[in-house]
């Protein structure tokens, strides 16, 4: 997952940077395969599986070294042509890498 990429030696988000996630939570086979969706189903149990639940389960795989410090709906509105627009809610999560293992 590109995911895995945010932290390490050569990490694509550096100590003490932040990095910000924002999603409809809309997922469709048609993009990615439904193996590799974070969220926006049911798993087994029955229970539901929301897309910030999974990026939750992702970031803690990464040694601990992103912390979620803000989560917010963002309105968003999409144009569709010229009379008409589509209004979504965007859950936007904001996460910090760690500045160094001394922190953790």
């Amino acid at each position: 997952q590109c995911l895995d990429n945010l932290v390490g030696e050569h990490g694509l988000v550096k100590p003490g940077g932040l990095l910000v996630l924002s999603t409809t939570g809309d997922w469709s086979t048609t993009y990615t395969p439904k193996s590799q969706w974070l969220g926006g189903y049911t798993d087994a149990a029955g229970t539901e599986v929301r897309t910030l639940d999974g990026v939750n389960a992702v970031m803690k795989g990464l040694q601990g070294e992103m912390e979620m410090i803000h989560r917010e709906d963002v309105p968003m509105v999409m144009r569709q042509d010229a009379r008409n627009f589509h209004f979504k809610m965007v859950e936007t999560s904001i996460w910090r890498r760690r500045a160094s293992s001394a922190d953790l």
